[in-house]
């Protein structure tokens, strides 16, 4: 008898760890979805906003935008140099400039790690990496 009582408490215990770890695995996936749908990037023609941050609810700071492809490309160049005099005489000329985080725009375009977005504000049209135009 008193085996049998050890045999399904064991049973209920091992039932019950099992409930319990497929219940926080189906919540951690909601919740991984639901971020991947608030960090997704827009199509053309969609309305959303740019974001240099990587959570894109997070609306501190600024992005920077090149004026054209171009200038985008000599900018992650830069970085990677780390060549900040080169940089800020590219926002001199006006080759690049900065829009808070989280400002509107609609993606007017995209080539490969590239999207060209139009600010809604003010109608100024430049160019981000692709993955800071998000929904």
């Amino acid at each position: 008898m008193k085996t049998i009582t050890c045999v399904i408490i064991s049973i209920l215990f091992f039932g019950f760890v099992i409930i319990t770890v497929l219940a926080l695995t189906q919540n951690s996936e909601k919740e991984s979805n639901q971020k991947e749908q608030k960090n997704a990037t827009l199509k053309i023609g969609e309305i959303g906003h740019v974001n240099s941050n990587k959570n894109s609810n997070d609306c501190n700071g600024v992005t920077v935008v090149g004026q054209t492809e171009e200038d985008l490309k000599t900018f992650n160049k830069l970085q990677v140099a780390n060549n900040k005099k080169e940089y800020m005489r590219m926002i001199g000329y006006g080759n690049l400039f900065t829009r808070k985080n989280c400002s509107e725009i609609t993606k007017i375009d995209e080539k490969i790690g590239k999207a060209k977005v139009r600010f809604v504000s003010d109608g100024v049209v430049g160019w981000v990496p692709y993955e800071y135009a998000v929904k």
